[in-house]
């Protein structure tokens, strides 16, 4: 075969492009060709599965390759996705590939807070202690309020990281433990800090509260909520209704 790649679009049997079949039948000092390599990643990034250790292993080659997209990382050395310095510079622009880095990458607090600032939902890939790290989670909601989701459980059912995990967005709510989201007080929180759009997340059994409540006094379910949240009278109304009235 000549070093001239085609450029057929013509899936084979084994389901590479024809690209990245005739690449893989190559020796491996013509794999091991940068110009070959190149020319043939340009075409079908699935050529990464079988190339050769120096391709694999070079920082140059790797960076072109994860421009053109970010799964070939998935195929690079052990040697580079346990480099910090490496992971940390083309995780720039994309940094979702922290999911194919070492463990030992995902439980750094230093390159994690570097990737969450940049995408808080890559917290699905951090490691057990990163996701229950409250000032690294909390990071990670700043930058989307989802994070939460991917939190540990322990964090989900803690009190005091809830309320600062929904003061940064009253929509996070959704996400803690079931024990927490049934708490009016947290309930009421969520909807200021959301501008009531966390309504639609809100226990089935508190919101019937308040819509019975705002039909009692006559009064919109808007006034109603923002008389229960200022100056934090949460309970104004809770001693004239018993809640499971509406379950009998």
């Amino acid at each position: 075969m000549t070093s001239n790649l085609l450029t057929d679009t013509f899936h084979t049997p084994t389901g590479l492009s024809l690209i990245a079949w005739q690449y893989s039948r190559l020796s491996d000092k013509r794999k091991s060709n940068k110009k070959i390599f190149i020319k043939a990643i340009k075409s079908d990034f699935k050529v990464m599965g079988t190339a050769p250790p120096s391709i694999k292993n070079d920082k140059n080659i790797i960076k072109y390759a994860i421009k053109i997209c970010s799964t070939a990382f998935y195929h690079a050395s052990d040697r580079l996705k346990n480099n910090f310095n490496f992971v940390k510079t083309v995780s720039v622009d994309k940094p979702w590939i922290i999911q194919y880095a070492s463990y030992r990458l995902k439980d750094s607090d230093l390159l994690m807070s570097h990737i969450l600032k940049k995408s808080g939902t890559c917290l699905r890939f951090a490691s057990k202690r990163i996701i229950n790290n409250e000032l690294l989670v909390l990071l990670a909601m700043r930058n989307n309020y989802h994070s939460l989701k991917y939190a540990s459980e322990s964090l989900k059912d803690n009190d005091k990281f809830v309320l600062n995990a929904i003061t940064i967005h009253g929509n996070a709510l959704q996400y803690a433990s079931d024990r927490i989201q049934n708490n009016e007080k947290y309930a009421l929180l969520s909807l200021k800090h959301s501008n009531h759009e966390s309504w639609v997340n809100i226990k089935s059994q508190i919101k019937d509260k308040y819509l019975y409540l705002a039909d009692v006094y006559n009064i919109s379910l808007t006034n109603l909520i923002n008389q229960l949240i200022d100056e934090q009278k949460i309970y104004k109304f809770n001693c004239k209704v018993d809640i499971h009235f509406f379950y009998q």
